[in-house]
């Protein structure tokens, strides 16, 4: 982590002339833990010495991901890691598996949590957004997250394929209408535009100016005197 932080560092390093001094930017950085352990602290501490005896501290906060609830982290507005929401189940379900007289029954339920969890962060990224606080890309990759990390979970605790199924299943009839809807909608604005390309050439025929087209149509000037051009030729 702090070798990444001094690589990023020497990426950004400048050169200040006035100050005749080259300046390394060190970036803000968070280290995210996901499953529980209780040696981890709050941040991690770096000290630099330097061969004349400064002394520099660095610290870097750490996220404890097993501590934040779904809720808390749409509070935050920390929408891409809701996905890890399912991977939380991990510890639990490693241990179980580790137990010497434990039961399939055990594991099963588990990856049946798994599976709910996943259906209400696949409905909760739909929501975010048709609210427009994601755009569609996010939305793809959260779905896709939720896939694999439920896949991953099933593969090595349950490996039941019908459940990796029900789960494609799941999330692909969430996202493929949003995909139609979207190809629908810009397939009325292409056709509106064409629509406005269209009056904008009958009336240039009439001979009206490019001007008065540009402000009746919402075309620009420059596209208007473009179909000018094509006229003419």
């Amino acid at each position: 982590m702090f070798e990444y932080g001094i690589s990023k560092a020497r990426e950004l390093a400048k050169y200040e002339r006035d100050q005749e001094e080259t300046v390394f930017y060190i970036p803000k950085q968070l280290v995210i833990f996901i499953e529980q352990n209780l040696s981890i602290k709050d941040e991690l501490r770096l000290r630099l010495i330097f061969p004349d005896g400064q002394e520099v501290n660095y610290q870097v906060p750490v996220m404890k991901y097993w501590e934040y609830s779904q809720e808390r982290i749409l509070e935050r507005r920390l929408y891409p890691l809701l996905p890890l929401q399912v991977f939380k189940l991990r510890y639990q379900m490693e241990t179980i598996k580790n137990r010497r007289n434990h039961t399939e029954q055990e594991l099963r339920e588990l990856i049946q949590k798994a599976q709910q969890i996943v259906e209400s962060i696949s409905n909760e990224a739909v929501r975010l957004f048709q609210a427009e606080e994601i755009d569609g890309e996010d939305l793809h990759k959260m779905l896709l997250a939720n896939e694999e990390l439920f896949r991953y979970l099933n593969s090595r605790y349950v490996n039941d394929e019908r459940l990796n199924e029900e789960v494609l299943s799941m999330t692909r009839t969430l996202y493929d209408p949003i995909v139609a809807e979207k190809a629908k909608l810009e397939g009325k604005l292409e056709g509106k535009l064409e629509g406005k390309l269209e009056a904008a050439r009958n009336a240039l025929i009439e001979g009206i100016e490019p001007t008065i087209i540009a402000k009746i149509t919402g075309l620009s000037l420059e596209t208007v005197q473009k179909l000018k051009t094509e006229l003419a030729n």
